[in-house]
């Protein structure tokens, strides 16, 4: 599972932020950690910056750019350096991570092209489609503590599906390959 998914948000009312509430991008220095169930490894994330639409999240090997608008939060570009290797992915369109407003029963399709370029000189395209559909609610306890959360199905164009739970004003709070082990404001 890439993490590009792990900070989104959503907001009942398009003017009350300018993120959607359920995913968690609307302030510099909130950030999460995010613990693996299958390595013993840790992803830990931040807000550094945010100027006009564009609100920057940089992870353990990685800088996301998002923007959000009246229909919702938007992965633009990532940025990877993994140990010297360096790698930009820009999504055209951007990839639609979370709508403003979403409810139980509502599904939705984000379909985008990413280009991916590597400091060896590889230079690839990918088009990849992701339905999603918010299943229910549900209470979600996790090692950052316990929240109510929208679960919602994932059914990506290669077949693998997942759940995943998102919690108002923190966003990512828990799937099938990570849990949410710290967050702060």
């Amino acid at each position: 599972m890439t993490l590009f998914f792990l900070a989104c948000r959503l907001v009942d009312d398009p003017d009350d932020g300018l993120c959607p509430t359920w995913s968690g991008l609307d302030g510099v220095g909130r950030g999460w950690a995010y613990e693996h169930f299958s390595a013993n490894e840790r992803d830990i994330l931040e807000i550094t910056a945010i100027e006009d639409t564009t609100i920057i999240v940089e992870g353990n090997y990685w800088i996301d750019s998002y923007t959000c608008d009246e229909d919702g939060a938007w992965l633009v570009s990532r940025r990877e350096d993994n140990d010297g290797a360096v790698a930009w992915t820009t999504y055209d369109p951007p990839a639609l991570v979370m709508p403003r407003h979403v409810a139980v029963g509502d599904a939705w399709t984000t379909e985008w092209v990413s280009r991916r370029v590597d400091d060896t000189g590889i230079d690839e395209l990918r088009s990849t489609a992701t339905q999603f559909e918010v299943l229910r609610e549900a209470e979600t306890w996790v090692p950052a503590g316990s929240w109510s959360t929208l679960e919602i199905g994932l059914r990506r164009d290669d077949g693998t599906t997942d759940v995943q739970y998102w919690a108002r004003d923190v966003g990512l709070v828990l799937t099938e390959d990570v849990q949410l082990w710290k967050f702060a404001e």
